[in-house]
């Protein structure tokens, strides 16, 4: 998958588990007035969901400070019957997440209400292509991307929706 142009999206509100099991807003809490780029995975996944989250791990790095100030990384299953909040905790561990980037799950009909709001919606979750969103929400902007594409890719992406340069984390691919 070829990253398009921007197209406006708008990203919908659900309710959500983070990985402590607390109740969160998708869109209020992580979304709002920020640039996200939002991965999706799940943990029995033996084919793109680890290296997809490696790169994100990558990409955190060359984001720095940005990142949980005004640069959101999202990772959210798409196996919540199995991606209980402790599973996806403990397979998130891998990618050593910190600070401003979170790993989401909830119930089956929020997640699957979400990913069609999304438009990533897959019946079978092994299918599922590597997709990642890019979005900045305070211009309603978003780029369909595949995340596995480099991270400094996936960083020049981000830069051209935030609209403004990203500051250099100081680690290289």
């Amino acid at each position: 998958m070829q990253d398009t142009d921007n197209q406006s999206c708008q990203i919908p509100e659900a309710r959500l588990l983070s990985v402590k099991g607390e109740p969160v807003r998708f869109y209020e809490d992580f979304v709002k007035s920020k640039t996200v780029a939002i991965s999706f995975v799940y943990t029995r996944c033996t084919n793109v969901c680890s290296p997809i989250a490696a790169n994100v791990e990558v990409l955190r790095d060359i984001l720095g400070k940005r990142v949980g100030r005004d640069v959101q990384l999202i990772s959210i299953t798409i196996d919540p019957k199995v991606d209980t909040p402790e599973i996806l905790e403990k397979w998130s561990r891998h990618f050593n997440p910190g600070n401003g980037w979170v790993f989401l799950t909830g119930k089956k009909h929020r997640i699957d209400g979400l990913l069609k709001g999304l438009k990533v919606f897959t019946p079978n979750i092994e299918d599922h292509p590597p997709i990642m969103i890019v979005a900045n929400d305070q211009t309603g902007d978003c780029v369909y991307t595949n995340g596995l594409a480099a991270p400094r890719q996936l960083r020049q992406i981000i830069e051209n929706l935030a609209g403004d340069a990203v500051e250099d984390g100081g680690k290289s691919e």
